[in-house]
């Protein structure tokens, strides 16, 4: 044992050739729990071929042993040899001190490979083996968190936070103020964030997603600066940081923050379409314009990009180029509804009134209930002398909105 201590000393001091020379010369003479030991040390310090050899030799000789196994199954585990590993700690006897350990290492296994039913079976199989082992209830904690069953892992995190800040590696206010963020209760999730004292980049950035959701901006602002002050390459916390600037009015700082941001991720549709937002709230249709086309160019199918630059086109009267992007877009198969009603809406606009009908009449099978295209189709079909049909479309239209006492009106006197 004096050897296994030198040996430990060296790899404490970063002699790790020195420690395994010393482990090779004592194996010859030394004792089963002296090669237990030097194979444990090996593994700690990451030599896992050398303590996998040990302590194969040493099964060979003990069979039944449930450490060596153990240990075996932690070197396979390391060496990604999951299989090996879950079939060592299946061989465990149930009556050995070692089976509570192998089912929750047997747990954290079929989690990792998505077998989360059997993950689950095996934690309760030694949560009645031992009720009040802690380990047990955190490792549930965690597999309910990752499954999203957080009404599940909740009362288990908020047990355990009684006692301890973490446990076991985790921030338990973190795990909480996750879970209910997801769960919607912003509130809640926000007094478990401002527990935290460690501060990562990641919480920072979670802890400014509930302040932003319960519209607290400023200290979204604060949490996000913070974030990217610790991580400049946090891509995704720029396009927040901007939005809530953005939403404060706070224009200047917005731009600011969207242009560093696209330093560091030129291809960020998101960062595009909110400098995009910037830039027409500053009366700068131009730029808007040109950010929105590269927010486009990026991602294509995204409605909310069309519209918005169907809206700055609007702005400046060019319908028509509204009226060619939408038939480009239709023709290039990135259908959508909604573009045939705007399509319908622009061709109204250039009196084209036979185009424009067409186009309403083929959204009209999106949005039979929609009561704001309704009210449009029906009008413009009576403005077309297309008495009948109008009727029957406003008719739609007013079982939907029965307050609108003008055009029931209109249809009593049709």
């Amino acid at each position: 044992m004096e050897a296994i201590q030198l040996a430990l000393y060296h790899f404490e001091q970063n002699n790790s050739d020195e420690a395994i020379k010393i482990i090779k010369e004592i194996l010859s003479s030394a004792g089963d729990e002296e090669k237990y030991q030097a194979a444990y040390l090996l593994f700690d310090f990451g030599f896992m071929k050398e303590a996998k050899d040990i302590i194969e030799n040493l099964l060979r000789d003990n069979k039944t042993n449930s450490s060596y196994k153990s240990l075996l199954a932690d070197i396979h585990i390391e060496l990604n040899e999951d299989e090996k590993a879950i079939q060592l700690l299946h061989d465990i006897n149930p009556r050995d001190e070692s089976y509570l350990p192998s089912l929750i290492q047997l747990a954290d296994l079929y989690q990792s490979q998505g077998l989360f039913e059997v993950a689950e079976q095996k934690l309760h199989e030694a949560k009645s083996i031992n009720p009040e082992e802690e380990i047990i209830d955190l490792a549930l904690a965690e597999l309910y968190f990752s499954l999203g069953n957080f009404s599940k892992c909740i009362p288990i995190y908020e047990h355990f936070i009684t006692e301890h800040s973490s446990i076991g590696g985790i921030i338990l206010a973190s795990r909480l103020g996750e879970a209910y963020a997801a769960l919607g209760n912003h509130e809640k999730a926000f007094t478990y964030y401002e527990q935290i004292q460690d501060e990562t980049p990641d919480i920072l950035f979670k802890f400014g997603l509930s302040a932003f959701h319960l519209e607290r901006y400023q200290v979204a602002i604060q949490k996000w600066t913070e974030s990217i002050e610790l991580d400049p390459y946090y891509y995704i916390v720029y396009r927040y940081l901007g939005e809530a600037y953005y939403l404060e009015n706070m224009l200047d700082e917005a731009n600011e923050v969207v242009q560093l941001g696209l330093t560091y991720d030129e291809h960020n549709d998101e960062l595009f379409y909110l400098a995009a937002k910037i830039a027409q709230r500053r009366k700068q249709t131009d730029k808007a314009i040109n950010f929105i086309q590269q927010a486009i160019k990026m991602n294509p199918e995204r409605r909310e990009f069309t519209l918005f630059y169907i809206s700055l086109l609007r702005e400046s009267f060019r319908e028509e180029e509204v009226v060619g992007y939408l038939l480009e877009a239709l023709n290039n198969d990135y259908f959508d509804p909604v573009f045939e009603w705007e399509l319908a809406k622009s061709y109204y606009e250039i009196d084209e009134f036979e185009k424009a009908l067409k186009y309403y009449g083929e959204a009209s099978k999106y949005f039979e209930e929609d009561a704001k295209f309704l009210y449009e189709y029906g009008y413009i079909l009576i403005e077309a002398g297309e008495i009948v049909k109008g009727k029957e479309i406003l008719n739609k239209y007013v079982r939907l909105e029965p307050a609108d006492y003008d055009t029931i009106e209109l249809l009593n006197r049709l």
